[in-house]
């Protein structure tokens, strides 16, 4: 009889970098959009500099015409290859193909040329923030400021995301708001303040959630019917930055303060992979999966884009019951225990909960399938009648 512990234990992962961006200071913002049959990634620069490339072809700058810029802090790009840009002291550039137009504060109700995050929903509406936090809109030649309540209430943002449903978010130090893009672009219904930090949004379109991490977690919001819920993920307060999906259907993680956590359902309570303090996941400011087995990421204060494959270490780990190793049904099919040389074994397999799923003969190869698992967290155990043994093994491919 297997005695689960309550704690998680992690299975060790191998990971390899290359650094594969353009020589630049630093990262500021990205995109990656589809046009036509191209896959086209944007960097944008704290030099003022933007980046692309097609395909995974290699970068080239993006030609701005007209104008010399202070710095990037971020970009959006739109199905049409049209690029809008937030500056620091250039106001909002808009257009394509090193064609370019301008919104500063001789326009509108703007009142800087310092602009911190843009985006254009399906409307073709234009959200930005200003230098002061400031939330506002462009929609058919208006502008509007929608960080002012009617009451005076005053709300700084720091953040906007455009979700699958058109709307947008806005986040600040202490929750975020949603506004529904609809009707006259009133502020939505839905406010929440509990989050502490918001450090960005992630949808990934196939799980039905939107991620937000924050300093107090990583929170987990259900729309239906244009109803959010929320639900806090059971990540232990981990202070999460950046969400991300790679082609096996695995949540990347980036830990706030360095390092990520993957994990293989979107419950979060399921760790597969831990990687502490690894010197180069630090300051990271993008995370992005292009359908391949690679998982990108961009450090802002470095210059770095990091191309990351996982990998499972080979190191043989010694199992216990009382600290069982988690394994992934999505990218292993059989579980070989090595250094077992006694005959007459049974090997077990648990869930979380203590439901005995398997409980056979250990075969003479020491190979034990687990492709028929859902994916999750289950304990395994090998034992003969009456004792319980230790064993190590490894994860295998056939």
């Amino acid at each position: 009889m297997l005695v689960g512990s309550t704690h998680s234990t992690t299975q060790t992962l191998d990971i390899t970098i290359e650094n594969v961006g353009p020589s630049i200071p630093g990262f500021s913002d990205y995109d990656v959009v589809e046009i036509g049959l191209d896959t086209i990634v944007y960097l944008g620069s704290t030099d003022g500099k933007l980046y692309k490339n097609i395909n995974k072809m290699g970068w080239e700058p993006e030609v701005i015409n007209g104008y010399t810029l202070e710095a990037i802090n971020a970009i959006d790009v739109l199905s049409d290859g049209t690029i809008y840009i937030a500056t620091t002291s250039n106001g909002i550039l808009y257009g394509k193909d090193g064609d370019y137009n301008q919104y500063d504060s001789t326009v509108g109700e703007l009142r800087f040329d310092h602009y911190l995050d843009i985006l254009v929903d399906n409307d073709n509406v234009l959200w930005t923030l200003d230098r002061d936090q400031r939330l506002y809109t462009l929609k058919d030649g208006a502008w509007r400021d929608h960080s002012i309540e009617p009451e005076g209430s005053s709300f700084e943002y720091i953040g906007i995301f455009l979700d699958s449903y058109n709307d947008v978010w806005a986040y600040t130090s202490e929750g975020f708001d949603e506004f529904f893009t609809i009707d006259d672009y009133d502020r939505g219904l839905f406010t929440f303040t509990g989050a502490g930090i918001v450090y960005s949004f992630y949808e990934n379109g196939d799980d039905g959630f939107i991620w937000v991490p924050s300093s107090r977690g990583l929170i987990r919001v259900i729309k239906d019917n244009n109803s959010p819920t929320l639900i806090t993920a059971s990540t232990d307060n981990m202070q999460t930055s950046l969400v991300t999906t790679d082609n096996e259907g695995l949540y990347w993680c980036v830990l706030k303060d360095g390092g990520l956590s993957i994990f293989n359902l979107p419950d979060l309570e399921n760790q597969i992979y831990t990687v502490d303090d690894y010197p180069a996941i630090q300051n990271i400011i993008g995370t992005w999966s292009l359908g391949d087995e690679y998982v990108y990421m961009i450090a802002d204060d470095s210059g770095d884009l990091l191309k990351i494959k996982k990998g499972i270490s080979n190191t043989a780990n010694v199992f216990t019951d009382d600290a069982p190793y988690l394994i992934s049904t999505l990218t292993h099919t059989y579980l070989e225990f090595a250094n077992v040389s006694r005959s007459g074994l049974q090997y077990q397999i648990l869930d979380r909960q203590g439901k005995l799923f398997a409980s056979k003969d250990l075969p003479d190869n020491n190979q034990v399938a687990i492709e028929a698992l859902l994916p999750g967290t289950y304990f395994i155990s090998i034992s003969i009648p009456g004792e319980k043994i230790k064993a190590t093994f490894s994860f295998i491919k056939p």
